[in-house]
């Protein structure tokens, strides 16, 4: 449980418990263009220049019922840069105690549904010839035996337990976003039932 209980005990709430296994088409972690969780590509080019809070972070088809906290590595390839707002980043009176491109977030704010934005990201595109890429992995210090993005199911304050976030296109070697670039959301590599599966998202 590592850097992601010390972020939600950080925020008082009490933390224990283990991980199990789970649907892999659900918990979905992605970056988008809208808070709704559904626009992974933006047809018109960005040009060069900064646009502020136009990206969000995600999660869709949460089977928690209390979502308490959250773990992910946010990685930007190509011509893009991603910053955090000061003012309306991370969200839920969040605690954030990773660095760099890693998130090790706990929620003062509980948060319940089955879409939670998470977080808005400017974005600054420093050219528009090629195209950039947003990949989510699990960081370094996971919480979880297998390094995958996680997240604290706070259903039960006295017992709570990490759970697995699935990537929105697939893997970590998928980007979850792209930035004036073909909208391709899972590699011709990858036709399994899983990958075209998560199409359908």
């Amino acid at each position: 449980m590592k850097q992601l209980v010390f972020a939600i005990t950080l925020i008082t709430i009490a933390v224990g418990g283990t991980a199990f296994a789970q649907d892999p088409y659900r918990d979905n972690i992605g970056m988008y263009y809208d808070i709704e969780g559904t626009v992974m590509c933006n047809d018109e080019t960005l040009e060069q220049g900064l646009y502020e809070s136009a990206l969000h972070l995600v999660m869709t088809d949460v089977t928690s019922n209390v979502v308490a906290g959250w773990e992910a590595r946010i990685i930007a390839e190509g011509p893009i840069t991603l910053f955090l707002p000061a003012t309306d980043g991370l969200l839920h009176s969040a605690i954030n105690v990773g660095s760099g491109e890693e998130y090790i977030v706990g929620l003062g704010e509980p948060q319940i549904g089955s879409t939670i934005l998470l977080a808005n990201f400017s974005i600054y595109v420093s050219g528009a010839d090629e195209p950039g890429l947003i990949y989510i992995d699990g960081v370094f210090q996971h919480s979880l035996p297998n390094r995958v993005p996680a997240y604290v199911d706070g259903t039960d304050p006295e017992n709570m337990i990490e759970k697995p976030l699935h990537q929105s296109t697939g893997g970590a070697s998928d980007p979850v976003l792209y930035v004036n670039g073909e909208c391709v959301p899972v590699g011709v590599e990858q036709s399994t039932f899983g990958g075209v599966k998560s199409l359908f998202r």
